[in-house]
């Protein structure tokens, strides 16, 4: 058939919903305590930069393959976070009604939930500023300049900004199995 082709983008949901299937299927083993989430999250997190490095290959000839296997490796590493942040956000709400004495999921999954939306509606934005910027032409061969910056923007821009995020976590997020241990034990007693 002419014009017809297989889909092969690196953004196919498949492995997002891998990830997110793999990290809901221990999500009892999360709440419990048997799997430290810290190290976990720190794990996932620190190899998305290494991942992106996929979209920098040395030899022309690879970009495909490197494209494609580095999206399914960062989706598949999304949809892992996405299932671990709904854990986290438990164990954060559980937190909360340690520290102030009532519980507020509501707020905190609706502020989460437009956090989101905001994020989504902001990278795009960004992205399409972007592709402005460094002089993205669709449907046209594009300068060496700005086939340099498309790989900036999909590796260079998304490796800092997580590394930024491993930062971020690794110096600031305290709940460990450990303290949350501590809190459900706190709380069950409270309830008691």
């Amino acid at each position: 058939m002419k014009g017809h082709h297989r889909r092969t983008d690196p953004c196919h949901p498949a492995p997002e919903i891998s990830g997110l299937a793999l990290a809901v299927s221990g999500n009892g083993q999360l709440q419990e305590g048997f799997i430290d989430m810290e190290h976990l999250t720190l794990h996932n997190q620190f190899h998305h930069p290494i991942m992106l490095l996929g979209v920098f290959p040395a030899e022309q000839s690879l970009l495909w393959w490197t494209v494609f296997l580095t999206g399914a490796g960062v989706n598949f590493g999304i949809g892992l976070s996405l299932g671990i942040l709904t854990v986290m956000l438990a164990d954060v709400v559980d937190y909360g009604e340690f520290k102030l004495g009532s519980r507020n999921e509501s707020i905190l999954f609706s502020t989460q939930t437009f956090v989101v939306k905001l994020a989504g509606a902001l990278s795009g934005f960004i992205t399409g500023a972007g592709l402005s910027l460094i002089g993205f032409v669709a449907n046209q061969v594009q300068s060496p300049g700005t086939v340099a910056g498309l790989r900036v923007i999909m590796g260079g821009i998304p490796m800092a900004f997580s590394i930024v995020y491993l930062l971020v976590f690794w110096k600031f997020y305290r709940l460990d199995a450990a303290f949350l241990r501590k809190i459900r034990e706190t709380l069950a007693q409270r309830k008691a």
